[in-house]
């Protein structure tokens, strides 16, 4: 599992106003859904946390996607007609390491 949080989301809202805060929530999510394997699962946990969760996965399966999900954020994105440089954070645990 993944857990990712964008960084500094609050900014965004309180330069931009919420309506280009979730349009950059939905750009965010399409960008992460780029990086997934049609087995994985996205979803948003709220505010500005997702999370993926894989399964079947091959020794350093779970770092590789993280790998991408940070690549796929060092290109803007577009929100209400703003380009925005978004960054995450992400954690991964794994199961049964560290059930």
């Amino acid at each position: 599992m993944h857990c990712i949080d964008i960084d500094h989301f609050k900014t965004v809202n309180d330069r931009y106003g919420h309506v280009t805060g979730d349009r950059l929530l939905v750009a965010v999510a399409e960008r992460m859904q780029g990086c997934l394997r049609q087995s994985d699962t996205l979803a948003r946990l709220g505010g500005d946390e997702f999370a993926v969760v894989q399964t079947g996965l091959t020794a350093g399966g779970a770092d590789h996607l993280a790998d991408r999900l940070l690549a796929a954020f060092r290109q803007p994105l577009v929100a209400d007609g703003h380009e925005l440089k978004a960054t995450v954070s992400i954690g991964i645990g794994l199961y049964p390491e560290h059930a």
